[in-house]
């Protein structure tokens, strides 16, 4: 890949090569939604729930916590807001809210919770 540029002190173009890795977008050009359904998928698979449940309206413990941990992640890897978490997993926005404030609780609470939870968030590029 290469593209032309100007060489201001010389008032000449130059090309300038450029790695063919260069071209590829970024994690993050990719759609909303596609980021959104890797986000749940890696989630479910940490949780040991499926997609379909995360998506669903069933309130067992064990459902719950992948849901809260998913919009905790979805908040942070894909950069949504409360309404578009919500409107992802097919909940509102308080509900959202809620369960932040549940994950952060759990967090410090719930080794198991918290081990899932790292775990999803490293196959996301989160954190170390």
């Amino acid at each position: 890949m290469s593209y032309s540029a100007l060489d201001v002190e010389a008032n000449r173009p130059v090309l300038v090569f450029l790695p063919a890795s260069a071209a590829r977008p970024p994690v993050a050009a990719r759609p909303l939604g596609e980021r959104i359904d890797r986000t749940i998928g890696i989630v479910a698979a940490r949780f040991d729930v499926s997609t379909k449940e995360i998506r669903s309206r069933a309130r067992t413990e064990r459902i719950a916590r992948a849901r809260q941990a998913c919009c905790d992640l979805i908040m942070r890897a894909c950069g949504t807001n409360a309404d578009e978490t919500g409107k992802a997993l097919g909940i509102d926005r308080s509900t959202v809210s809620y369960n932040l404030s549940r994950v952060a609780d759990r967090l410090e609470t719930e080794k198991s919770f918290w081990e899932a939870y790292h775990l999803a968030a490293q196959d996301l590029g989160l954190s170390k």
